[in-house]
């Protein structure tokens, strides 16, 4: 299973604006780019989305990801389903086209079976699992009890994402997330984290970078215009800060 670490923009709905926000990478970026779209179960199956303006049509999400190596590309899906998950993710890969690189869970604590059956087909593919507010609630706002419940998970996902934010905005809490990062490491788990980080406020992150170079990092609203649509420059600028911070903590 790959775990390579990403600085990631989510929320492309069209094929134009990957294709826009890459020109400014430089040869051979210090870690992937990932290319994020959304997808939840009602646009899986057609249905029109409840926001538009960051979830693009299913017919459509296979020519947004881009045919190059420093990309990775990843559907971040969201369902209630709980029995036969499997078959859901299995029509989900099979809309991403053939650039598509993975998946991302952004279910509370998806069954662990379910999660098998799929890697038992697509056993290269990325699957990074979201930890959000409804899923740290689900353990008590434990710490303890999350690292154990993330360590459940160790044998069919690659990557964890911290994230209790969920797109919103909101600061990321960075003591929780340095408590947590050390014991995600040892699980052979890459971790990754998001959380109102912008051009103007990932430098703060350096506390995290500097010590835990395997860190990914996922920017949604970050990259966002007032009027909630996908922006260009600010994605730009997002990739770029972050690239710069990784390579000013290269040793």
């Amino acid at each position: 299973m790959k775990r390579e670490s990403y600085i990631g923009i989510t929320g492309f709905t069209k094929p134009e604006e990957p294709h826009e926000v890459l020109k400014v990478l430089p040869q051979n970026p210090n870690r992937k780019i990932m290319i994020g779209v959304l997808m939840n179960k009602e646009t899986l199956f057609g249905k029109p989305a409840g926001n538009p303006k960051r979830y693009p049509k299913r017919e459509n999400i296979g020519s947004i990801f881009q045919e190059r190596p420093e990309t990775l590309n990843i559907i971040h899906y969201n369902s209630r389903t709980r029995k036969n998950l499997h078959k859901e993710l299995f029509q989900v890969i099979n809309n991403g086209g053939p650039e598509l690189d993975g998946i991302q869970l952004n279910i509370p604590w998806p069954p662990e079976e379910e999660l098998d059956r799929f890697k038992n087909i697509y056993d290269d593919a990325t699957v990074i699992l979201q930890v959000g507010t409804k899923a740290f609630q689900k353990v008590g706002e434990s710490p303890d009890r999350l690292l154990d419940k993330i360590y459940e998970y160790r044998d069919v996902i690659t990557h964890v994402l911290i994230d209790m934010n969920g797109g919103k905005g909101v600061w990321l809490n960075q003591d929780f997330v340095l408590e947590l990062l050390p014991y995600i490491n040892s699980m052979r788990i890459s971790p990754g984290i998001a959380g109102g980080i912008n051009q103007h406020n990932i430098h703060k992150l350096e506390q995290i970078t500097s010590r835990f170079r395997n860190i990914s990092i996922d920017i949604e609203s970050g990259a966002r215009d007032e009027n909630d649509n996908l922006d260009v420059k600010k994605a730009q600028k997002c990739l770029i800060s972050g690239l710069n911070l990784f390579s000013k903590n290269r040793p």
